[in-house]
C-alpha cells in the first residue's frame, strides 16, 4: 500500500505541477489542479496519522473519504482534457 501511495503521489505532483505552470489552461483545470494537490496532501497526513494513531477508525474512514473525493477530481479533470481532444 505505501509503495504504490508514494509512487501516485509523485506522480499526481508531477502532473498538477505541470497543469498548474500551463498558460494555456483555463482557470477550472489550474483550480482543479490545486485541489488535487491538497487533497493529496490532506491524504498523506491522514494516512500517517492513521498509522501514528494506531487506526482509529475516524481517521481510516476520513482516509477513505478523501481518497475517493481524490478519484472524482481527477475523474473530472480527466473528463475535462478528453472532451477537448475530441
Amino acid at each position: 500500500h505505501l509503495l504504490g501511495a508514494v509512487a501516485l503521489v509523485y506522480f499526481l505532483i508531477i502532473i498538477s505541477l505541470i497543469m498548474r505552470t500551463k498558460k494555456r489552461l483555463e482557470q477550472g483545470l489550474r483550480k482543479e489542479s490545486m485541489l488535487v494537490t491538497s487533497l493529496l496532501l490532506l491524504q498523506f497526513l491522514t494516512g500517517m496519522s492513521t498509522i501514528f494513531f494506531d487506526l482509529p477508525i475516524t481517521l481510516v474512514l476520513l482516509h477513505n473519504l478523501l481518497a475517493a473525493l481524490l478519484l472524482l477530481v481527477i475523474t473530472s479533470i480527466y473528463q475535462k482534457l478528453s472532451m477537448r481532444v475530441s
